[in-house]
Order: C-alpha cells, then structure tokens, then sequence
C-alpha cells in the first residue's frame, strides 16, 4: 500500500481497474464479418414446461422444468435457475386460437406498429384468437461458455405473466447502453415461479441482474451478436405448438 493511501481508497482503485478492463471488452466496436451463412444455424429455444407440454406428457420432463428444445437437455427448473448472457432482442405477436375451450398456439407474426393498437381478443371467420404481445431474446448460457468452446445461443420468449420478466431484461439493455456496454457485459438469473390460473397452477418466467461477465467470454458473446444481427438464422419450431397450448390466462398479461 502507498504512502497515504487508506485501505477503502486502495479497494475503490481496485474496483475502478476492473471496471475500466470490463468497458475494452465490451465496448461497442465493429466485429469481423462471419464466414459462414447464419441462415443454415438452428437456434434452440428454451422451453418452460407447463402441464400440457408434450415433453411432460411423455414423462421426459416435470413441470417447471427448464428444457433446451432441440437436445432435450435439463438446464435448469424451480428449485435452480439458469445464468443467462442477453445478446440481442426482438419483438412478436404470439396469437392463439381457442381450441375446445382451451387456446393453443397458432402462429406468429413479426412485430408492427399496428399490433400496438390490436385487440386482445378477435373472432375471425367464426373461430376466436387471443393476441399476446411477445418479447423474445436471444442469451448465452453461462453453462455452455464454461463446458463447450462450439456453444451457441438459445432463444427465450416472454409472454403473458413471463412478460413482466421480459421487461426486466428490456431494462437491463437500456441501462448498459446508458453507460456505453453492450447487454451481454452482464449475467442475470433465469428463474421461474409458480402461479394460479384459471385452470390450474403453472410456471412462469422471471429475471434478476447476477453479476458482471467475465472479460474472457467476450470474444465469442461479440461473434455471436454479430450474426444474430443479420436476422437470418432459424429458431427450432419442434415443440411450439405443445408448449403453447392451455397455459394463458383470460387476461393479456398481470402486467
């Protein structure tokens, strides 16, 4: 310790150190162009389990599990949660259709500004359909930078009473961009909990800011937020329909 220099004045330069090496790694920069065309990439969602999805049915997962949808992995349920990288977001409209009295997924549309002005509920040549506004990021797994040098991103969708969870991270882009950092300059913790519906009790999604992201991740957060920029990779579609189905409420969101 120098002459002068208190204990508190020596942790404060310390911390401000580890700060300035957060901000060269992260600053926003312009990244090399990918060699590879990101239209051949499936992206993985990451799928919340409820009671009507197909994978609890077949008794390959529980409710409130927290699943990688094209290898079946188990990353995470109620009791742990999933540390997550957001490294670039999305907005769409998820519309369901009424089913024998339960509404299940019907299909998707990219985000307009019209769909800000949309009724909730429409009926369209004798057939009912609710309209969810949804909030859709794509995120690194801590987990996979740590055990796999090849991971790639998976994409998490909020909607309903999850979409409250997805402002949180909507918040979380905003303020790193408020101090010149990307979003994936941090980690928060995917969790979910669980809520009563009118047909029974079922999960929903939530968020909270963990702590900063390691500098030596960096490199390959930055590769991965320039091809999901290009907008033209796919995202696996395998279980959309199952998981969807029965787990709205009667209202557009608690939010």
């Amino acid at each position: 310790m120098k002459k002068g220099e208190t204990m508190e004045t020596k942790q404060t330069k310390e911390v401000a150190k580890k700060q300035t090496a957060q901000v060269s790694v992260f600053a926003q920069t312009t990244q090399d162009t990918v060699d590879f065309d990101p239209s051949d990439i499936l992206i993985p969602k990451l799928l919340l389990m409820q009671g009507p999805s197909q994978l609890v049915a077949e008794g390959k997962a529980s409710q409130g599990d927290m699943i990688n949808s094209v290898t079946g992995e188990k990353l995470g349920d109620k009791t742990k949660g999933v540390t997550i990288i957001p490294l670039t977001h999305f907005k769409t409209m998820t519309v369901m259709r009424d089913k024998g009295g339960m509404y299940v997924f019907d299909h998707i549309e990219p985000w307009t500004v019209a769909h800000a002005s949309k009724s909730f509920e429409e009926e369209t040549n004798g057939a009912k359909y609710k309209n969810y506004p949804t909030l859709n990021f794509y995120v690194m797994l801590e987990k996979d930078l740590k055990e796999n040098k090849s991971a790639m991103p998976v994409l998490v969708s909020f909607k309903s009473t999850s979409l409250k969870a997805g402002k949180k991270l909507i918040n979380h882009f905003a303020m790193a961009g408020e101090i010149g950092q990307k979003p994936c300059s941090g980690m928060l913790t995917l969790t979910c909990t669980v809520k009563k519906g009118d047909k029974g009790p079922y999960h929903a999604f939530d968020v909270v800011f963990e702590k900063n992201t390691p500098n030596e991740y960096g490199a390959k957060l930055l590769q991965w937020e320039k091809i999901l920029k290009q907008n033209k990779v796919k995202v696996d579609a395998s279980h959309e329909d199952h998981e969807e189905a029965g787990v709205e409420l009667n209202s557009q969101s608690e939010f």
